[in-house]
C-alpha cells in the first residue's frame, strides 16, 4: 500500500501530474497493488491539479491532513471532523489583531473560505484557480464551519505567528508548515498519521496489515512518514524529512512514486 502527499511529492513542482507517475501506478494497482493520497489538500483542491485521480487511485484518500478520508471514486466522505469554531475564531481574533497581513483560509468540505478578499495572497491564490473560494464576511466567520485553518504570509511572520499560538493556546493545535509561506492550524492529536492508521485497519486482508510505504516531503507529512512500515522521501524533500526516511529517490519532478514502485518490484 502506497500513500503519497501531493506537493512537491507526487505532484511536478508545477503542480501537475507525471506521466511516469501514473503509469507506473496503474501497473501497481492492476497487480493488487493499493494506491493513494495523504495530503492537506481538500477533494476540489485535489482533481484541480489532478483531474484523472479517480481512475488510478483505488484507495479511501486522507485529506485535510487527516481531518477527512475520502473516497475519490464515489465522491463522499467516509469519516470527517471539523475544529470548534470557537476556538478558530478566538485563535482568528489573536492573529489578526497583531499580524493584519496574515491570510487566513478557512478550509471547508468544499473549498476555502475567507474574510479577506484584497489580501494579496488571497489574490493571488483566487488567480491561479486552483479550487473554489468562498467569501464570507468577517463578522460570520466565528459561525463558519471548518476541518482546519490555514494562515499564509512571509515566512518569518508565520515563525512568529506559530510561536505566539503555541504560547496563547496552549496543547490545542497542531501546528505544521506544508510550505515555508502556508502554516497548518488543526485539532490537537489530529493528523495524517491517526487517519492513515485506520485506513489501514480499514484495507487490512483476513487480519493481516498491508506494508505501508508513506511518501512525503515536507514537515506536515513528519508524523505519517514516522507511522509508516517503510518511509519515503523525494531528492527535493527538507533535511529533517530525509533524516528520516529509509528511503530517499528521484525528485518529484521526476516521478518519485514511479521509483518507489520499481523499489517494491525488486522486493518481490
Amino acid at each position: 500500500m502506497i500513500a503519497s502527499d501531493l506537493d512537491g511529492t507526487f505532484f511536478s513542482s508545477e503542480r501537475g501530474e507525471v506521466a511516469r507517475n501514473i503509469e507506473k501506478i496503474r501497473y501497481f494497482t492492476e497487480n493488487g497493488g493499493l494506491f493513494t493520497f495523504s495530503t492537506g489538500r481538500i477533494y476540489p483542491h485535489v482533481l484541480s491539479c489532478a483531474p484523472n485521480a479517480p481512475s488510478y487511485v483505488n484507495c479511501p484518500m486522507v485529506s485535510c491532513n487527516g481531518m477527512c478520508l475520502y473516497d475519490i471514486v464515489e465522491g463522499r466522505a467516509i469519516e470527517e471532523h471539523f475544529a470548534d469554531s470557537d476556538l478558530i475564531a478566538d485563535v482568528t481574533d489573536f492573529v489578526y489583531a497583531r499580524y493584519p497581513s496574515v491570510a487566513f483560509r478557512g478550509v471547508g468540505r468544499d473549498g476555502i473560505i475567507t474574510f479577506q478578499p484584497e489580501n494579496r495572497f488571497i489574490k493571488g491564490e483566487m488567480e491561479l484557480k486552483i479550487g473554489p473560494t468562498f467569501i464570507v464576511e468577517r463578522e460570520k466567520w466565528r459561525g463558519e464551519k471548518f476541518h482546519k485553518l490555514t494562515l499564509r504570509d512571509k515566512p518569518d511572520v508565520l515563525a512568529r505567528v506559530k510561536d505566539e499560538i503555541a504560547e496563547r493556546f496552549p496543547n490545542k493545535f497542531n501546528l505544521c508548515y506544508s510550505e515555508p509561506t502556508l502554516l497548518e492550524v488543526q485539532p490537537f492529536g489530529v493528523s495524517k498519521a491517526g487517519m492513515l492508521s485506520e485506513l489501514r485497519d480499514m484495507v487490512s486482508e483476513d487480519g493481516k496489515k498491508r506494508v505501508l510505504y508513506a511518501v512525503g516531503d515536507y514537515g506536515n507529512d513528519l508524523e505519517m512518514l514516522k507511522m509508516a512500515d517503510v518511509a519515503v522521501c523525494p531528492a527535493n524533500a527538507l533535511d529533517e524529512i530525509k533524516a528520516i526516511c529509509d528511503l530517499c529517490l528521484c525528485e518529484n519532478n521526476e516521478g518519485v512514486i514511479a521509483d518507489l514502485i520499481e523499489y517494491i518490484e525488486t522486493k518481490i
